[in-house]
C-alpha cells in the first residue's frame, strides 16, 4: 500500500482543464463534424424513410434528446473557447499597454532628470512634476529610480533658510510616493553645520533608506513627522520638545532640550547613547529604561543629569537593570505637576 501511495505521489500533475482555446475549438469542431452532422443526416434518413407517421413520430421522440445533448456539448465547448480567447486577447492588450506605459515612464524619467539640472526654476519644477508622475505611477516599475533622483536633487539643493519652490515640491512628491508604499533604494547626507547655525524647525523628506544628518535643529512636530521606516543617524543635532521613543535612530553628540525620553534609543550593538556625549537639559526621564552601567559611565564623565534640571515624576521613575539612586541623579517632581 505504501508503495502504491508513493507511486501516486510521483505521478505528474495533470494540466486538466486545458486552458488552450485551440483545444476547445478542436473539441467543438470534432463534435460538430463527428457527431452532430452525421447524426443529423442519419436521423433525417431514418425518420423520412418511415412509411407510417406514428413510427416516424416515435423515432423523432427518441432522437431529439440525443441531439439536444450533442448541441449542448457544442455550445459548451464554443463558450469555453470564446471565453479563453477573450481572456488571451485581454492579457495581450494589457501587456501591450504595460509596454507602452513603461516606455512613457522611461521617457518621463529621463526628461525629468534632465530638467532638474536646468538653472531655470520653472523647468526644475516641471522636472519634479515629471518624476512625481513616475514615482506615483500605478505599476510602480520605476518608482524607486524616480525617488532616488528626487532625493539627490533635494540633497544638493536644499537650504533650510532659502528653500525654493522646486525643492518644496520635491518633498511633496516624495511624500505622495511614500503614501503609496514606495521607497528609494538609497539615502541622503545633510550637513547643516557647514553653514551658519540653522535654528529653524525642519526635517528631511520621507522615502529614503537612510538619512545622515549633521547639525541643525529639529522640533517636536518635525520629529514626530520623520519617516519611521528610514534609518536615521544624527550628529550634533539640537532636538527640542521631542518625544524620543524606540526606533531606527542613532544619536551622536546631540543636544536634547525639553524632550521626553520615553525609551532611550540604542546604538547598534550593546552600546548605549550615553556613551556618545549627548547633553540633556530639562528632559523628562519618567519610565525610561536605562542600562545602569552606561548611565553610571555617563555620570562619571559628564556629571549628574540633575544639574541641568532633568527630572522624572515621582509616580513613574526610570527603570534600570541595577539599583540606581534616582533622587541623586535626577530631579523628582510631584505627579501633580505633570501636564495633562
Amino acid at each position: 500500500m505504501a508503495g502504491n501511495d508513493r507511486n501516486k505521489e510521483d505521478r505528474p500533475v495533470s494540466d486538466w482543464p486545458n486552458m488552450d482555446p485551440r483545444w476547445w475549438m478542436l473539441a467543438a469542431v470534432t463534435v460538430t463534424f463527428g457527431l452532430a452532422i452525421p447524426g443529423a443526416i442519419f436521423a433525417a434518413v431514418a425518420v423520412f424513410s418511415q412509411k407510417m407517421p406514428e413510427t416516424a413520430h416515435d423515432m423523432v421522440t427518441v432522437i431529439v434528446p440525443f441531439g439536444t445533448i450533442v448541441l449542448a456539448l457544442i455550445t459548451f465547448f464554443t463558450v469555453v473557447w470564446r471565453g479563453l480567447l477573450t481572456d488571451q486577447q485581454v492579457k495581450e492588450q494589457r501587456r501591450q499597454n504595460n509596454a507602452k506605459d513603461d516606455e512613457m515612464l522611461t521617457k518621463l524619467l529621463v526628461d525629468g532628470a534632465g530638467l532638474l539640472g536646468d538653472e531655470n526654476e520653472a523647468k526644475r519644477m516641471a522636472g519634479v512634476s515629471a518624476l512625481n508622475t513616475v514615482a506615483t505611477a500605478p505599476n510602480g516599475s520605476y518608482s524607486s529610480n524616480a525617488m532616488e533622483i528626487l532625493l539627490e536633487f533635494w540633497e544638493h539643493n536644499y537650504r533650510a533658510d532659502n528653500t525654493t519652490r522646486a525643492v518644496r515640491n520635491t518633498s511633496s512628491a516624495l511624500a505622495q510616493a511614500v503614501r503609496l508604499g514606495r521607497r528609494a533604494n538609497t539615502g541622503i547626507y545633510v550637513f547643516e553645520d557647514e553653514r551658519s547655525p540653522n535654528l529653524s524647525d525642519w526635517s528631511p523628506p520621507p522615502g529614503a533608506q537612510f538619512v545622515f544628518l549633521r547639525g541643525g535643529f529639529i522640533g517636536k512636530n518635525s520629529f514626530a513627522k520623520l519617516d519611521r521606516n528610514t534609518r536615521w543617524t544624527m550628529n550634533q543635532v539640537s532636538l527640542e520638545g521631542c518625544i524620543i521613543e524606540a526606533g531606527s535612530w542613532e544619536f551622536f553628540t546631540c543636544r536634547f532640550k525639553g524632550c521626553t525620553i520615553a525609551t532611550p534609543p540604542l546604538k547598534s550593538g550593546a552600546e548605549n547613547w550615553f556613551h556618545e556625549r549627548s547633553s540633556f537639559e530639562d528632559c523628562d526621564f519618567s519610565g525610561a529604561a536605562i542600562d545602569a552601567n552606561d548611565f553610571r559611565s555617563y555620570v562619571q564623565e559628564y556629571g549628574s543629569l540633575r544639574v541641568h534640571n532633568n527630572f522624572y515624576y515621582e509616580d513613574d521613575p526610570p527603570v534600570s537593570n541595577a539599583s540606581i539612586d534616582w533622587l541623586n541623579e535626577l530631579l523628582c517632581l510631584p505627579a501633580s505637576m505633570r501636564a495633562d
